[in-house]
């Protein structure tokens, strides 16, 4: 699995200096992703969901030019929150002129979408799950519906916007992404990885807290000791579930 750590354009010479190449990144980020897009792996999100809950709205015209500017291999279809039909017909414009988008598809959208996506693309997203984050049992079951139908179009690939870690040991996804490291600067709370999940320490805002830094406890709490502490359990994460399916005979090719 390929994961890509989302929101890379708050910290991008953290990212480097601890080997992480794999980002994703919203438009109009532009001038970041024009920095680095030559040295790392950048997947462009639209930022459709980021401009609908600021009211504002994308120029689908500038967004595609960008992309065609950019270079980038991997970039989101400008999709419409809320409004599938309208999702799609952003897509055939994309095509029309040339793109070749990856679509995603959102939850509580009809699962004839799904279909159509699996029909005429080789990677799709699914997303739109924030709404369900504290929900698990209905999260799982939105995921378990969804593959019941990719099932039948493997191995087409598949991209987990912001799907939650324990998710991966039951679907393949091909890859992913997550703000979760974020969470040491956020909340003051580092991720750890163990047995194959991700999990958070408790607050360390209090003076004097302090964590285990390999064998080492320290109290050296900087934001970019946190930081650096959290994408190396991202990193452990990331091996681990492409080690668990490559032995379970799943060997997704680039």
């Amino acid at each position: 699995m390929k994961l890509y750590f989302a929101g890379a354009e708050s910290h991008p010479t953290l990212l480097l200096q601890n080997d992480i190449k794999k980002w994703l990144i919203a438009y109009p980020n532009t001038r970041i992703i024009d920095k680095y897009k030559n040295e790392v792996d950048i997947f462009l999100d639209s930022g459709a969901f980021s401009a609908h809950t600021k009211g504002k709205k994308i120029s689908h015209k500038d967004y595609m030019e960008y992309v065609v500017e950019s270079g980038l291999n991997h970039y989101a279809s400008l999709d419409i929150i809320g409004n599938a039909k309208e999702s799609k017909m952003n897509i055939l414009t994309e095509l029309e002129n040339g793109l070749n988008p990856i679509p995603c598809f959102h939850y509580n959208e009809p699962f004839e979408y799904l279909e159509w996506y699996c029909q005429n693309f080789k990677l799709l997203g699914i997303g739109g799950i924030a709404q369900l984050k504290t929900q698990r049992g209905k999260l799982k079951g939105f995921i378990n519906q969804c593959f019941s139908v990719i099932k039948k179009y493997l191995p087409i690939k598949i991209h987990g916007y912001g799907i939650s870690s324990n998710l991966h040991q039951i679907f393949p996804f091909f890859s992913a992404d997550s703000t979760g490291w974020l969470s040491a600067t956020r909340h003051r709370t580092v991720a750890n990885f163990s047995k194959g999940k991700i999990y958070y320490t408790e607050s360390v805002r209090k003076k004097g807290a302090s964590i285990n830094d390999g064998n080492i406890l320290t109290t050296d709490l900087t934001d970019e000791r946190l930081l650096t502490r959290s994408c190396e359990a991202y990193k452990q994460f990331e091996n681990y579930i492409t080690e668990l399916w490559a032995k379970r005979g799943v060997n997704w090719d680039e």
